[in-house]
């Protein structure tokens, strides 16, 4: 075996063992679509212990866990990369942000905000604008005190009246301050764009629904949220929403 074979050979070693953690997150990822989320995690579990993943990835599979299974460990591999490993300045935000919902599911919501805040201050987007919303809204409901709440959201409303979380957002706040036919008017046109995939808006309208004398309507969107998939980002409990279906 002549010595240029013998290279040949190890650079394409070397290209197959460096494209290996790649392909187990294609393959988690086919998973997970499909709807196999521990064969999906089996998948990028190994590629995130060879200690090679990129640091997409990495954000990518730490925020499954985040929404899965564990926030405490999403947190950890997080505020790892973001210390150890070199990020671009939009990957440093994506991190910066799934930090922050970390923080937040382990009940550090103060500080999830001020990080949230600062994510938001360096590079808004819909996305950020949303999950900022949430967040004021918690502490709203947690403080009894809906005024800064309230203006975040008319303002992310006019940032962007198509987005379901800010239109939820919206939405919910108008409901707990009575507002009920200014809440019933906005899930009408959050609903008039498509079908929300999480049951928070869904539990949200029921409410909104009940409290305008329509219980049938009611009925009908609770029982869509409990159709809906529960993760540790669900703003609402199942359980919160079946006690509000029996009672209907």
């Amino acid at each position: 075996m002549t010595v240029t074979i013998i290279i040949v050979l190890l650079v394409a070693a070397v290209l197959v063992i460096s494209f290996i953690p790649t392909f187990l997150m294609i393959a988690g990822n086919r998973r997970y679509d499909n709807g196999d989320i521990d064969g999906a995690f089996e998948k990028f579990e190994k590629a995130y212990a060879t200690g090679r993943l990129r640091p997409t990835f990495v954000i990518y599979y730490a925020y499954l866990i985040l929404r899965h299974k564990s926030p405490e460990r999403a947190y950890t591999m997080l505020t790892k990369l973001i210390n150890k490993k070199k990020c671009d300045a939009q990957t440093l935000l994506r991190a910066k942000h799934n930090i922050a919902l970390a923080l937040w599911r382990t009940g550090r919501l103060d500080e999830a905000i001020s990080l949230l805040e600062k994510v938001h201050t360096q590079g808004p987007t819909t996305i950020t604008t949303g999950a900022l919303g949430a967040l004021y809204l918690e502490r709203a409901k947690r403080d009894n005190d809906f005024d800064s709440a309230l203006r975040f959201a008319l303002e992310a409303y006019e940032y962007n009246d198509e987005d379901i979380t800010i239109a939820d957002n919206l939405g919910e706040i108008y409901f707990l301050l009575g507002e009920t036919e200014k809440a019933r008017a906005l899930y009408e046109a959050l609903f008039a764009l498509g079908s929300p995939k999480t049951p928070t808006p869904y539990f949200n309208c029921a409410r909104t629904l009940y409290a305008a004398g329509d219980k049938d309507g009611a009925r009908e969107m609770a029982q869509t949220a409990l159709n809906m998939q529960f993760t540790n980002l669900t703003t609402v409990e199942k359980n919160e929403i079946e006690t509000f279906a029996d009672a209907l």
